[in-house]
């Protein structure tokens, strides 16, 4: 089953205002099974597009302690909810890669 096919297991729409549309469509499907250094791939690209350079500085923007992001971390639970309130107002396209680590083609 491929990402593309897969039926999506987890679905969420950020809402806009009243004159604008929904910020951020996200869906992960059950295709889409993480590896074991996902967490660390996914936390640098995070870093990356914030332009934070440790795990302190992402806690801290995370709105976690530093504990409790080095629990994750050792634990490969990647914290979803708060990268949604933390990226949210980002282009979908850039929190797709920021999860995936995959560039959305564009077609001229």
């Amino acid at each position: 089953m491929t990402a593309s096919t897969a039926a999506p297991i987890y679905a969420l729409v950020v809402p806009g205002s009243e004159t604008s549309k929904p910020r951020l469509k996200l869906a992960l499907s059950a295709g889409c099974a993480l590896q074991a250094n996902e967490f660390e791939n996914v936390m640098q690209r995070v870093k990356g597009v914030l332009n934070i350079s440790t795990d302190v500085g992402l806690a801290i923007a995370l709105g976690m302690s530093s504990q409790a992001f080095a629990n994750r971390k050792k634990g490969q639970s990647i914290p979803f909810g708060r990268l949604i309130c933390l990226l949210g107002t980002v282009d979908s396209d850039c929190f797709r890669w920021v999860l995936t680590g995959q560039q959305v083609s564009k077609a001229n």
